[in-house]
């Protein structure tokens, strides 16, 4: 198959949505397709690229300020945009399939393409795409793209979700998706596992974008409180966003600057060396699609503390992690004691089968298997 794929963020720039296609993208062309995406592009990243054979990545040049994040303003532009260069880009070239990433802005291309060039296309939603999951934050710009959200799902050939918990959000918006909607979860990649390396200091670590969605405030208070209780670790964060200033004045203030350290926006192997030198990875979102930092840390086998966001109670159970309420910083504090505790003991929360049953079921080569094969029926 040839394969247009859509999306506003690709990796280096953006969060999850990004780093999910990027994987998408990797495992279609491994199964033997062709795949060109169509994103943007920052801070002077090459124009057209192409990382593997049959892989194209074109970056159009389009408003965007910063590397973590994109307001309306520049997705609408990136939809302007992308949508012109294909006005010209698909006469040149031929697709069997669209695949759009977020229902907006990339199925708003998606949609048009369908519409000037008969261009089928399939889309995956990350989350907050879809009314109502920011509700409060975002309701002002789900009301103005109510009626084109509810076409780009009507239009559809598939829409892929990654969570039951997704799909129960898109049925309730719109309850004619069901008879497409399929449910296909997040990954990781099996190059990341390798031997756990022991630690002689107890160490948490965080891999996210420091904004309200992910609470870091929360993390970090419970932090402090856990080493208030005269318990001895460090917190590692890695990500960056707009409260990093904030939550380093509170970190300031608490005289824990040394045990919490940020080490801001890495590269991901970085990120990976940081899971397996560390003994708990932990979590307060109020919201997720489904966590790719959490499926690689339950994949290296870490035990994990998370809220009970979109696509937790797939991944964590008592053999391997503990829920906490949101914004609770109190139960937070004494889940990483108890992991701590444990910790102390030489005892493990993990229990190795639950560990092997992620391995097996949420790694992106069985993934990508599952996307092709959805593919390929349409193509029938």
């Amino acid at each position: 198959m040839k394969i247009l794929m859509l999306n506003y963020e690709y990796p280096p720039i953006g969060g999850g949505g990004g780093v999910i296609s990027k994987n998408i993208a990797e495992g279609l062309v491994a199964l033997d397709n062709e795949v060109h995406v169509l994103t943007s592009n920052f801070n002077q990243l090459p124009e057209i690229s192409k990382p593997v054979a049959d892989l194209k990545i074109i970056r159009l040049k389009v408003k965007r300020a910063k590397n973590h994040q994109s307001n309306p303003v520049e997705m609408l532009d990136w939809i302007m945009k992308t949508k012109n260069f294909c006005k010209t880009y698909l006469e040149q070239h031929s697709f069997d399939i669209c695949f759009s990433n977020f229902v907006m802005p990339g199925g708003e291309v998606a949609l048009f393409l369908k519409e000037k060039f008969n261009l089928n296309f399939v889309v995956i939603s990350h989350g907050h795409d879809v009314p109502w999951v920011h509700s409060k934050r975002l309701w002002p710009l789900y009301l103005l793209g109510y009626t084109k959200i509810k076409k780009v799902l009507n239009k559809a050939e598939l829409i892929f979700v990654q969570t039951p918990k997704m799909l129960q959000n898109i049925l309730r918006f719109n309850s004619s998706s069901e008879q497409k909607a399929v449910v296909i979860p997040n990954g990781f990649s099996q190059s990341i596992i390798k031997q756990k390396s022991s630690s002689k200091t107890f160490t948490v670590v965080f891999a996210g974008r420091l904004v309200n969605q992910k609470s870091p405030d929360i993390l970090i208070q419970s932090f402090i409180s856990f080493l208030d209780s005269g318990a001895a670790g460090e917190l590692l964060i890695y990500g960056d966003g707009p409260l990093r200033k904030h939550l380093q004045v509170i970190v300031d203030g608490s005289g824990y600057g040394m045990k919490i350290k940020f080490s801001g926006k890495v590269v991901h192997s970085e990120v990976i060396d940081a899971l397996h030198s560390s003994d708990l990875y932990v979590t307060t979102s109020l919201n997720e699609g489904m966590s790719m930092s959490m499926i690689e840390a339950a994949a290296v086998g870490l035990p994990i503390i998370t809220t009970p966001v979109s696509g937790a109670n797939q991944l964590i159970n008592e053999h391997n992690g503990i829920v906490v309420p949101f914004n609770d910083a109190e139960k937070t504090a004494t889940a990483i004691q108890n992991i701590y505790s444990n910790w102390m003991n030489g005892k493990s929360l993990v229990d190795q089968n639950k560990l092997v049953e992620i391995r097996k079921k949420y790694n992106w080569d069985v993934i990508c298997t599952q996307y092709n094969n959805q593919l390929k029926l349409l193509m029938k």
